[in-house]
């Protein structure tokens, strides 16, 4: 449907793809044309918009003296959960990610450096573990491998840990965005001992 001459006047396009505030995004704009009262599930979608889990923990500080800290946790949860299924994640892969972490195994090494490994055997859908693991105390994990059906994959700060999966690996692919700080490393071969790899490094 195309909208033209008085109709026009009174369209408004909202883009909030680079909000940087909880004023600046889709749902507090279309809140404030229609009249709408946030509540605290709003506060949370939109602090997950701007600052992901560390902007719904800021809504969690400032709410704590009005609500238990359980029904604030359980909307943070549901909000990530949500932001999964729009992604295409199934509830079956969600509960999935929510065993394997509740069973990763963690090992520390020299220089703070640690290891947190994940088995999914069953599913490629990872967002969900990591969100997860970032829920459980803000901070998430130093190296992280998620072992996957269609193969292993490694997050990882260090770039000698790269270096030398790169040498021991044939088939790896790196990758990093942006806006991270971490290497995304991608190994199809799964019988390849990446944990007995990196618990050597972590400790060297």
């Amino acid at each position: 449907m195309s909208v033209s001459g008085e109709l026009f006047k009174n369209v408004r396009v909202i883009d909030d793809s680079d909000a940087e505030e909880i004023d600046e995004t889709a749902l507090f704009q279309v809140s404030r044309i229609i009249d709408h009262y946030f509540t605290i599930f709003d506060l949370f979608v939109m602090a997950n918009q701007i600052d992901y889990i560390f902007g719904m923990n800021g809504v969690i500080n400032d709410k704590r003296g009005n609500y238990s800290r359980t029904s604030l946790l359980k909307m943070r949860e549901n909000v990530l959960r949500g932001e999964q299924i729009a992604q295409g994640a199934t509830r079956r892969e969600l509960a999935i990610a929510k065993v394997a972490v509740e069973n990763k195994k963690e090992y520390y090494g020299t220089s703070s450096r640690s290891l947190t490994v994940v088995n999914l055997p069953c599913t490629d859908r990872n967002g969900h573990v990591i969100d997860l693991l970032i829920s459980e105390d803000g901070y998430g994990y130093d190296i992280l491998l998620i072992r996957m059906q269609s193969g292993q994959l490694i997050f990882s700060p260090y770039w000698e840990l790269t270096d030398k999966i790169q040498e021991l690996v044939d088939n790896s692919w790196t990758t990093r965005r942006e806006t991270s700080t971490k290497d995304r490393i991608f190994i199809k071969d799964k019988n390849i001992n990446m944990e007995k790899i990196i618990r050597d490094y972590i400790v060297s």
